[in-house]
């Protein structure tokens, strides 16, 4: 082999083992690459211009570029605006990373973002948050994105959006272990000067503690864990009645099949003495039908697996 060919040849093979390196980098970052990372890879500044032309990379913004090929999605933009404003992804665009909150509530690709100052000029789709303490804010990265911290997260949202978004967050973060009520209020306890301090207060006031959500949305919340976990859909808001047609109760679960009932006990609802006694005199006349009835506090709820442990149990011995 002729020397020419040869250093053509491991310059080929150089070439293509520095592009391996480049796609492996932006699969971890959502199809982008940062002019720092090409130039750790090998690649000079002339080679990358290059890579431009020959349309193997696409410039999104300084020093920034999309690996063509590499797929794009919603995280590949917050992961993008993140680096353009060197801030952190915030509120709900947080929220979402942390999978805790709801597509519904954030306008399709509408992010938001914490930095230490906000731009000249303003930027389409994107709301920044300019915070005077940036510098002492903890970075995460879920989904390899920088995010700020679960319990600012909820803070944030209690402070610019609406009370039912934020009572949503909050009850998934603690329901999926994730943070407590306490901890949030911690949290906030730690920043006397926080903007919006009255929307915070109010917020963590009206729950007291309890981080409970709306009977309805626990319902809700309750059936598509059981579905998820491939038990048998239950009824939702189930009205039972006796032989002669009159109501018995209306249970927030039930699996008619296994006559089981599920009752979600809200703090606000069931801890009273009087309505703990009418839900005895409840579960005794649904007792009397063959319905077994299973109780869990938001709590008991919340514990990892008990909810679902409990009801497959309770299933299986209906069954037999």
């Amino acid at each position: 082999m002729r020397l020419t060919t040869l250093i053509y040849v491991m310059s080929s093979w150089k070439h293509a083992e520095r592009w391996r390196q480049v796609q492996l980098i932006a699969g971890t970052a959502h199809g982008l690459i940062s002019l720092h990372e090409l130039r750790s890879a090998g690649f000079t500044d002339p080679q990358v211009r290059s890579l431009v032309r020959q349309m193997r990379l696409k410039r999104l913004h300084r020093g920034i570029y999309h690996v063509v090929g590499s797929p794009l999605n919603w995280r590949s933009q917050l992961l993008l605006l993140t680096r353009r404003t060197n801030g952190l992804a915030s509120h709900l665009s947080a929220a979402m990373l942390y999978e805790i909150g709801r597509a519904r509530d954030l306008t399709p690709g509408f992010a938001e973002v914490t930095a230490r100052r906000a731009p000249s000029h303003r930027v389409d789709n994107m709301q920044i948050y300019q915070a005077g303490d940036f510098d002492a804010l903890e970075a995460h990265h879920p989904h390899r994105i920088p995010t700020t911290s679960i319990e600012r997260c909820v803070l944030d949202i209690a402070a610019t959006h609406p009370a039912n978004v934020f009572d949503t967050v909050l009850n998934a973060a603690v329901r999926k272990g994730l943070t407590t009520f306490d901890r949030v209020k911690a949290e906030f306890e730690l920043d006397p000067r926080r903007r919006n301090r009255r929307n915070i207060e109010a917020a963590l006031d009206r729950l007291d503690g309890s981080s409970v959500p709306a009977m309805s949305e626990w319902s809700i919340w309750a059936l598509q864990l059981l579905v998820s976990a491939g038990l048998p859909t239950p009824l939702l808001e189930h009205r039972i009645l006796d032989p002669a047609g009159l109501l018995v109760a209306q249970v927030d679960l039930y699996f008619p099949q296994f006559r089981l009932a599920i009752e979600l006990d809200g703090r606000a609802y069931h801890l009273d003495p009087h309505s703990f006694q009418i839900d005895r005199s409840r579960d005794a006349a649904l007792a009397g039908l063959g319905i077994v009835v299973l109780r869990f506090t938001w709590e008991q709820y919340c514990t990892p697996g008990y909810f679902l442990r409990t009801v497959k149990a309770a299933l299986s011995a209906q069954a037999a």
